[in-house]
């Protein structure tokens, strides 16, 4: 489904609790303030990154950490973030028609996050094989009660990975079935996300010739 074009209010997720990168890391700081050239974090270049485009986005966190690394934007605690999609229904009284939902621990290329912003689909998550980076949707009540069911799924422990059952249930797919549809638009140029030390060390590692392929330096 495509739509006239509307400017989204980007919002940028950081309320998730991290498990896999503390047990990775035996705590420390969050994983979306590590700095990959030593000088900017990770959620400060997606934050960067959007202003560029002329786009002030919305972050999401319960974290002092993050807050402070994302001075420029407003910011927003979620009263639950157990799970993507609890998160995503505690900003509901901030979305607006359009909305694009960034994650906060995500290493974007200028053209990945161009293509997520400038999307005219009304409803389209992006992503590789093996993760989600981001999606964006136009609001309406039928959308966020479809929200809480998979929402109520995952408290029941039906399935894993809540925004891949999120696509997954949209898509009118089953919760396991791994297979793609009209909803998901691939991205695969070098942007991916930080789970584990071990991804961060990756990309660290990467991400100079990364910039380099992707024209930012």
């Amino acid at each position: 489904m495509e739509s006239a074009e509307v400017k989204p209010q980007v919002f940028i997720l950081a309320a998730g609790a991290g498990e896999r990168w503390r047990r990775s890391v035996s705590g420390g700081n969050p994983k979306q303030t590590m700095k990959l050239d030593g000088t900017t974090s990770i959620i400060s270049r997606i934050e960067g990154q959007c202003i560029s485009l002329g786009y002030t986005p919305i972050v999401v966190t319960n974290s002092d950490q993050i807050r402070e690394c994302t001075g420029h934007s407003m910011q927003v605690s979620p009263q639950n973030d157990k799970f993507t999609v609890e998160t995503l229904l505690s900003c509901e009284s901030w979305f607006i028609h359009r909305n694009v939902v960034l994650l906060g621990d995500v290493v974007y290329s200028p053209q990945a996050i161009r293509k997520i912003l400038t999307s005219q689909s009304s409803l389209k998550f992006f992503g590789s094989k093996d993760e989600i980076f981001g999606l964006i949707f136009e609001y309406s009540p039928e959308l966020m009660d479809k929200l809480k069911a998979v929402w109520q799924v995952a408290e029941a422990g039906k399935c894993s990975g809540i925004l891949w059952c999120l696509y997954r249930f949209l898509e009118g797919f089953g919760y396991q079935d791994y297979k793609f549809g009209s909803l998901y638009e691939f991205i695969e140029d070098g942007t991916d996300d930080i789970d584990e030390w071990v991804d961060f060390n990756r990309m660290r590692h990467a991400y100079q010739s990364l910039r380099v392929k992707w024209g930012e330096v």
